[in-house]
């Protein structure tokens, strides 16, 4: 079995791969040219190198599980009052997991309920709901590096670790692994 996290972003999806019983890990980003969007080319690419990781012995898609990280729409307002989210940025980011999932179901992967935000950071980081932003980021760069042993500085990619943690949990907690 292995288990696929992925930050979603209409930029760089960052990925990680992670099979919990071997404990090996491979972690991915995935950088969208200047100028497109994330479509076409970039999810025939992801689509590709989920196809390759299961036709690699090390990572057969006998059993892959994959979780995308759920968008939000904050409340929140700046100092003017004005909206900190834009809605136009949400659509985006609904649309680039929707066509993930898509490409990962297509490569033959479990597609799980995307994984709440405050959740898996409360369950893998221990943070708690207001944790300011600078500092979440900096305990799954933490978590990331504990997890895979190595230093992880980019923190899509500590969160698609710690995304990927947080599911590879829940699957052998009710004991799928």
């Amino acid at each position: 079995m292995i288990v696929i996290g992925c930050d979603p972003s209409t930029r760089a999806p960052a990925f990680a791969v992670h099979d919990p019983r071997g404990g090996s890990w491979v972690i991915r980003k995935f950088q969208v040219p200047k100028g497109e969007e994330l479509r076409d080319n970039v999810i025939r690419e992801i689509g590709a190198w989920l196809r390759e990781l299961a036709g690699d012995p090390a990572y057969g898609f006998s059993e892959a599980h994959l979780v995308v990280e759920d968008q939000y729409l904050s409340r929140a307002l700046d100092a003017k009052g004005r909206p900190l989210s834009n809605p136009r940025s949400y659509k985006a980011l609904v649309a680039a997991r929707g066509m993930i999932e898509a490409a990962a179901r297509l490569a033959g992967c479990e597609v799980h309920e995307p994984a709440n935000p405050q959740v898996w950071q409360t369950a893998i980081l221990g943070t708690r709901r207001g944790t300011p932003r600078r500092q979440v980021k900096e305990a799954a760069k933490l978590r990331a590096q504990v997890l895979t042993g190595e230093k992880v500085r980019d923190a899509d990619k500590a969160d698609a670790v710690c995304i990927t943690a947080y599911l590879a949990h829940r699957l052998t907690s009710r004991g799928a692994a």
